[in-house]
Order: C-alpha cells, then sequence, then structure tokens
C-alpha cells in the first residue's frame, strides 16, 4: 500500500473515532456549567473550583473530538441537502473548542470565566442538535409531538356506541393476497411501506375497522377535497359516505362491499404515483398501512353511518399473512420449511444468500462469487426458493442452457443477473414464467435477437442491458424504438449519415445581403462534431478536477476508483462498471453527474457541479467507446 494511501486510510479511521470521542467534553463541560452554577446557588466555592479543573480534562477532549470530526467529514462527505447543516456543525463544534480555550485561560476571572462557560455549554447543545440533524434528518427533535398533534387534530371522537379495543396492541391485518403495497419502485425500499409484525402477546382475532374513527380520517386526508359537497370529480362523492353507495347504479361504485381488492378505489392508490389515474392526483401518497386499513374494512363489508342496507358481496376471509414492500407474501410453514432447507443447502456450498433489506420475505441469491464458477448442480439447490426469490444473480458462472431450462417458475423474481455466461435463447421460457422480472442483465451472452419478441411480452420488465450479446445493433435499436417505455442500455453508438451537399444557384447568393456581425462558422465551431474526444486531454483533466479526491489513490468510496482510469474497468466485474463502453445513456456516472442538485445522489456531492459541456463531452467519450489509452 503506497504512503499516501495508508495516510488517508488512517485519517479515515481517526474521523470515524468522532462519534466515540464526542460524548466526552460534552459531559465534562455540562458537569463543569452545573457545578458552577451549584457553586453560585450554594455560595460554595469549593462546588464552583470543581468547575476549573473540569475544562482542563474538557479542553483536550474537545480538541480530539473537533480534529475527528473534521477529519471525517472531508472523508465522508454528507449529501448536498445537508451540505449547509455539516458546515454549521463543524464551525460551532469548533466555537465550542474556542470557548473551552477561553475558560482555561479565564480561571481566575470569574465573570468572565464563567461566562464562557455557559456558552461553551449552550454550544454543545446546539452542536450535538445540528450533528442529529445530519443523522436523523431535520425536524426529527419535534417530529413526535407534531405527528401526534396533526394526529389528533384531524381524528374525531369515535360515538359511545362503539366499542372500543380491549387490546391496544392489537394491529391491522394484512390485505388480500395479491395487493401490493410497496408502491412504484421495483427494489428500493420505503420507510412507510416496511411490514408491521404481529405482537405475538396480542389476540389472533383480526381487528374491526371502524369506519368513523379509522377510516373517515384518511378520506378526509386524501379523498374529500376532491370527492366531498363541494366537488364531486368523476362523479364521486365520498362525504358524507353513503353517497358513495348510490342505489341502482351498483355496476358503477368504486368500493365493492366484501371485495376490497377490487374496488377501484384501492387500486387507484395503489397505482405508482408517475400514473395519470393514480388517487390522490397531488400532494402525499396514501400509506400502504392506511391503505390496508381501508382494504379490510371493505372486506368487512364497509359497514359505517347510513350503509345498513347497502348490497354486499360475500365478505372475503382476511388472510393474516403478511404483505413486504416489495409485495413478497409471507411464506407459510410449509414453503417456510421448503426455504429453509434450500437456504441451508445453498449456504453449506458458499452461495451468498440473504434477505433483500430488513423485514422482507423477499431473498436475493448471488452464485456469481464462487469458485470454482457455479454450474447447473447448484441451480437444483434454487428449488424451494420459488415464493421468495427476488434477485439471482448467475454472473460468470458456468450454468448451461440445457440447466437454467429446469429451473422452475421464479413467481416473484425482480432481477435476473446472467452477465459473462454462456446461456442463449434457451432461457425465453424461464422468462415467461417471471411476469415480476423488473431487470434483467444480457451482458456478454449468446442471446439473439430471437429472444426479443419473448422481452417484449414482460410487461414488468423497466431495464435491459444487451452490451456485448449476440443482438445486433440494428435489432437492438428497432426493438429500443418499439419499447420506449423500457429503458435498453448497451446499445450500438448512433452512426449519422453526413450531410448531402446543397447545391446552391450563384445568382440567388448574391441577392442576399450579408447581416451585420454574423459569426463565421469557424467562429460558431471552430471542432468538427466527429472529432475524437481524447481522454488525456479532455476527460481525465475533468474527472481529477470533479472525481477524484473521492474516487482515486487516496479514496475509493463506492468500491469506485478513477485514477488510474484502468480502475474503472475492473475485469470480470463488468456487471458492476459505472461506465458502459458506448452506453452513456446506461452508465451510471452519467446517471449520477445528470442529477440536480438537490437530489441526494448527486455527484460531486459537494461543490459545483458538471457544466453542460463537461457532460457533453463525457457523453461522447463514453458513447465512441471510452478509450483510454493511446
Amino acid at each position: 500500500m503506497a504512503e499516501s494511501e495508508l495516510q488517508n486510510v488512517l485519517l479515515q479511521t481517526v474521523g470515524r473515532s468522532h462519534p466515540l470521542l464526542v460524548h466526552f467534553p460534552v459531559a465534562l463541560l455540562v458537569v463543569a456549567a452545573a457545578s458552577e452554577l451549584g457553586g453560585l446557588w450554594r455560595r460554595s466555592p469549593e462546588v464552583g473550583a470543581m468547575a476549573r479543573g473540569l475544562v482542563w480534562f474538557a479542553l483536550p477532549a474537545t480538541f480530539a473530538a473537533a480534529f475527528a470530526g473534521w477529519t471525517m467529514s472531508e472523508r465522508d462527505p454528507v449529501s448536498r441537502a445537508m451540505a449547509s447543516t455539516l458546515e454549521w456543525h463543524r464551525w460551532t463544534g469548533v466555537g465550542v473548542l474556542a470557548l473551552t480555550v477561553l475558560c482555561v485561560l479565564l480561571r481566575q476571572k470569574t465573570s468572565a470565566f464563567r461566562g464562557a462557560l455557559f456558552c461553551g455549554a449552550i454550544g454543545v447543545g446546539v452542536t450535538g442538535h445540528l450533528g442529529g440533524t445530519m443523522s436523523w434528518g431535520d425536524g426529527y427533535l419535534l417530529e413526535p409531538i407534531q405527528s401526534w398533534r396533526a394526529a389528533n387534530a384531524r381524528t374525531e371522537p369515535a360515538p359511545e356506541s362503539v366499542v372500543r379495543l380491549k387490546n391496544e396492541s392489537e394491529r391491522p391485518v394484512g390485505a388480500a393476497p395479491g395487493v401490493l403495497l410497496g408502491g412504484p419502485s421495483s427494489l428500493d425500499v420505503s420507510e412507510e411501506t416496511k411490514p408491521r409484525l404481529k405482537d405475538p402477546e396480542a389476540e389472533s382475532t383480526p381487528i374491526k375497522m371502524e369506519f368513523v374513527k379509522d377510516i373517515q380520517p384518511i378520506l378526509e386526508r386524501y379523498c374529500v377535497e376532491c370527492h366531498g359537497p363541494r366537488k364531486k370529480k368523476g362523479g364521486l362523492r365520498l362525504e358524507p359516505i353513503d353517497a358513495a353507495f348510490p342505489t341502482g347504479d351498483e355496476d358503477f361504485w368504486t368500493m365493492l362491499p366484501g371485495d376490497g381488492e377490487s374496488s377501484l378505489l384501492v387500486q387507484r392508490m395503489l397505482l405508482p404515483r408517475d400514473d395519470d389515474e393514480a388517487m390522490p392526483p397531488k400532494g402525499d401518497a396514501v400509506p400502504a398501512d392506511e391503505i390496508q386499513k381501508v382494504i379490510t374494512w371493505i372486506n368487512a363489508g364497509a359497514h359505517g353511518p347510513g350503509l345498513e342496507h347497502i348490497k354486499r358481496a360475500a365478505t372475503k376471509a382476511v388472510d393474516e399473512r403478511r404483505l413486504d414492500p416489495l409485495g413478497v407474501l409471507e411464506p407459510t410453514e410449509a414453503e417456510q420449511a421448503l426455504i429453509d432447507t434450500a437456504v441451508a443447502a445453498l449456504r453449506d456450498r458458499g452461495v451468498v444468500v440473504q434477505a433483500v433489506a430488513q423485514r422482507h420475505y423477499g431473498l436475493e441469491v448471488n452464485l456469481s462469487l464462487l469458485r470454482p464458477a457455479a454450474s447447473d448442480e447448484h441451480l437444483d439447490l434454487l428449488r424451494g426458493l420459488e415464493p421468495v426469490l427476488v434477485r439471482l444473480d448467475l454472473s460468470r458462472t458456468a450454468v448451461t442452457d440445457e440447466g437454467f431450462a429446469q429451473v422452475a417458475a421464479l413467481p416473484e423474481l425482480r432481477d435476473l443477473r446472467l452477465g459473462g455466461t454462456q446461456l442463449g435463447d434457451a432461457i425465453a421460457p424461464v422468462l415467461k414464467q417471471s411476469p415480476k422480472l423488473t431487470r434483467l442483465n444480457l451482458y456478454g451472452t449468446k442471446c439473439s435477437e430471437a429472444l426479443l419478441p419473448t422481452l417484449s411480452n414482460l410487461e414488468s420488465l423497466e431495464r435491459l442491458h444487451i452490451w456485448g450479446s449476440k443482438i445486433s445493433g440494428d435489432s437492438a435499436i428497432a426493438f429500443a424504438t418499439a419499447n420506449p417505455e423500457l429503458r435498453v442500455t448497451g446499445l450500438p453508438p448512433v452512426v449519422r449519415e453526413p450531410i448531402p451537399e446543397v447545391v446552391v444557384d450563384p445568382e440567388s447568393i448574391a441577392e442576399i445581403q450579408p447581416e451585420l456581425n454574423q459569426p463565421t462558422t469557424s467562429e460558431v465551431d471552430s471542432e468538427p462534431a466527429s472529432e475524437e474526444v481524447h481522454f488525456l486531454t479532455k476527460i481525465r483533466p475533468i474527472l481529477e478536477a470533479r472525481c477524484v479526491s473521492c474516487h482515486g489513490p487516496k479514496k475509493k468510496k463506492g468500491g469506485l476508483r478513477l485514477e488510474p482510469i484502468a480502475e474503472a474497468f475492473p475485469e470480470g466485474e463488468e456487471d458492476w462498471w459505472t461506465i458502459l463502453p458506448g452506453d452513456p445513456a446506461g452508465s451510471l456516472l452519467v446517471e449520477r453527474i445528470k442529477l440536480t442538485a438537490d437530489d441526494d445522489g448527486v455527484m460531486p456531492p459537494r461543490g459545483e457541479l458538471l457544466t453542460k459541456e463537461e457532460i457533453s463531452l463525457i457523453e461522447q467519450w463514453i458513447a465512441r467507446g471510452a478509450k483510454h489509452t493511446n
């Protein structure tokens, strides 16, 4: 390891000791201020003298905490959204250090010492609050009180006739099977959609949803503005609730008592936020737990004021199994036994098997890390995981078409990575039985254009990577054009035909007077559009100025190193390249540098963003193959 790199690693380690060190000066300064106040109250010089001794210990502790914190902020940048908070946090910390130095110097001057000490104690509180804001977000301190006040302000008291729940630890049960509560994202996890586990001490009887207490506040918050007394958008009125069930128009009800899953109101709430028919059309989406309440209430028959005599379908038995944020249903006991057996067998072979996230039933299986490479024999071990297998990585494995064809249907599969394998068009039957597949990587496979019709029929497919496969350039471009909603990466660069020469009559030119101050062609575009973008002269200076501080020899944040540039293309890890030669649109590097300043994922996270000209140069360089050698 180079000396400079070792130094950087050591400083980064010192910086990350900040949370450990920061509590010592906090305690010492607060106790010193408290003892000084105690001395004032009791008029005891002995008690007050303790404060002057404590500041001696607080000084080195404050310096160590401030140094570690400053070092940490330089080597572990926060998101752009928290950059301002970080600056305040750093400088208030330095201010506390300065006040601690003053306390030591002014020990013999009582009034000045007390002023510096009390200011330092207050500064400790302010600095700590700013640090908490970076960890937990803006408004974290008062958020519980604000949420409680908002809930009480919006919720009307239940009538006396409503029987209150005997056990407050009971929780709403899940929706009917098949209802997806995870939102539009394929694999992203939202905090509000985490499934709530049942209280083991709670009764197993499902909670009955009361309209006034549980459902009416939801409708008032998200629906009544457009579907209430003042406005009846789409002919639907939800206040009073009996107006939603007009007699004689049962075929047009948006809520079907006894069948929450088929109710149009619920289906609209579950649509992705970018869907034109999503409800509500503006503002925040209805949280998953509140949608579950509505579904449970409808499944139980949609009982409420004025709804005693409406027509009801046979109520559905509530399935007590939970759905995770991706819509994966909690396995039955029999299924769980098969899953446990399969997971144990895979792990015995050294395969990485883990949940996709906390409180998720979905699993991901990574066979790409095995050496020697995984074979068809390992595919047999997947049997039993069908109800929960969400991600499957077979990159660089030795599996064959024959072995892969034996894989059973994978109804919950979302992400399939086949990069670097010898698999071909024989994978089509398995893909047809994976209706929820959203991401597919065919990098370097033998798949040809014969597979494209199958891919066209995968309604959930969102992203497809085909770089290095046997799919011809023309077929790939035609496929991408015919499926604009599908993001296809790894397409060959589009070669533009030269502009044909236009013959103009000289006499007509003489009749046209040139405008004054009109720039010549050479002034407008001094470089031909087809000129090669050289890495050393055009791209490397941009990376050195904007990227190498976090992704270079001293630091390799996120596992990415751009200096030397060859480190960005590690052999055998093509699935993880952030620069895809020939495909700027599919390159993560381009995606990140084009984000807006308020996005947490924007690169660089601090300082000035890349200019449009710099981004254009990088895109041209990648489109021409990302050449970086002479």
